[in-house]
């Protein structure tokens, strides 16, 4: 059984464990704990409840009529089993709530699956940004309405 929910603070390193395992860019445990404590966004984790393991996080953040995800990773022993689309889901749904008109994300440019992970759940290509990743790579921003 799979619960999303917020994070808690003892989440942080499991997160930044995940994240460090699943991401190509490299999140800052402190960085990732200055948002598990920020107000106007939203920081999920989902948990497998028999084990207390987080298996996905989800962290996003709004303003004015539009939402950011900042990110969203998945144990990669666990995709396939609708856990980003369940903490997608959540992000859609408390960004609406929070007045959202419009969610967008950051995607790197070299990860087709990823791309395709949000071209299939509705997310349309907005633009390319160049050399946003701490390798210098690219982005292609994706937004979907609301």
């Amino acid at each position: 059984m799979l619960v999303v929910e917020p994070v808690r603070n003892t989440d942080v390193d499991p997160v930044a464990k995940l994240a460090l395992a699943t991401l190509q860019e490299r999140y800052a445990p402190e960085w990732l704990a200055e948002h598990a404590n920020v107000q106007q966004g939203m920081f999920l984790v989902a948990r497998d409840v028999p084990t207390n393991q987080v298996v996905g996080f989800a962290l996003a953040e709004a303003n004015d009529a539009e939402g950011h995800l900042l990110a969203l990773a998945v144990d990669r022993q666990r995709r396939g089993q609708g856990i980003g689309r369940a903490l997608l889901a959540d992000v859609r749904e408390q960004m609406r709530r929070q007045g959202a008109m419009r969610l967008r994300l950051d995607v790197r440019w070299d990860d087709p699956a990823a791309r395709h992970f949000y071209a299939k759940h509705g997310f349309a290509p907005a633009g390319i940004r160049e050399n946003v990743y701490s390798d210098g790579g690219d982005a292609l921003e994706m937004a979907k309405p609301l």
